[in-house]
């Protein structure tokens, strides 16, 4: 439809007339809330301490790029690059982007997170916050990421809030600034807002 911000919807009826050759992939061209607000407020940090950043989105973005300095991954099911650079570690998303769709822990195959969901909606959400000091490009790695995108929302306000960070500092060895770590998160969701997120989990090796 030519008309700006309206949309056209195919009855159902008409749904049954298409093949798979009506449908084309849309890549690199859609954000999620959850994307955006994690990836402005690792912006804000950055700038705050006056640290330059270049920001990728999609497949702009190449093994020789991370492996140029530091890198934040923000997204998981929807990043490959997350997927691919964390699937070693202890804590993993697993099932893709489906129903079944969890966070694992690799080290104990009986323990794993799943969320719950109300009226089709997520109602309870985990993310993994990774920091990989030695990771698979070389350098410093840092990945923000939820199972869906109210849980990598909740992970960006988590990573840039100097109090929540302060009580898992706390609760960290002496030594932890030497150490790669990885987290995880739990948040309740309300009309897709996430609540204050909750460490669940923690490995520091």
């Amino acid at each position: 439809d030519a008309t700006p911000n309206l949309e056209t919807l195919v009855p159902r009826e008409d749904l049954g007339k298409f093949t798979g050759e009506d449908f084309l992939p849309v890549k690199d061209t859609y954000l999620t809330i959850g994307d955006a607000s994690a990836t402005a407020q690792i912006s804000s940090l950055l700038t705050s301490r006056r640290h330059p950043y270049d920001l990728r989105f999609g497949s702009d973005l190449s093994f020789g790029d991370l492996r140029e300095g530091s890198a934040v991954l923000i997204g998981a099911f929807n990043n490959n690059w997350t997927l691919n650079m964390t699937d070693s570690l202890r804590f993993v998303f697993e099932a893709g982007d489906t129903a079944e769709m969890h966070v694992q822990d690799r080290f104990d195959p009986k323990r794993s997170w799943w969320p719950k969901f109300s009226g089709g909606k997520f109602s309870e959400d985990y993310a993994i916050v990774s920091r990989v000091l030695d990771s698979k490009t070389g350098a410093v790695l840092v990945t923000i990421a939820g199972l869906d995108h109210t849980g990598t929302r909740a992970a960006g306000d988590f990573v840039t809030d100097p109090q929540l960070i302060a009580d898992l500092i706390r609760q960290a060895p002496k030594d932890w600034t030497r150490k790669s770590l990885q987290f995880v998160l739990h948040t309740n969701v309300v009309n897709n807002i996430p609540s204050s997120p909750t460490v669940v989990a923690a490995y520091y090796w």
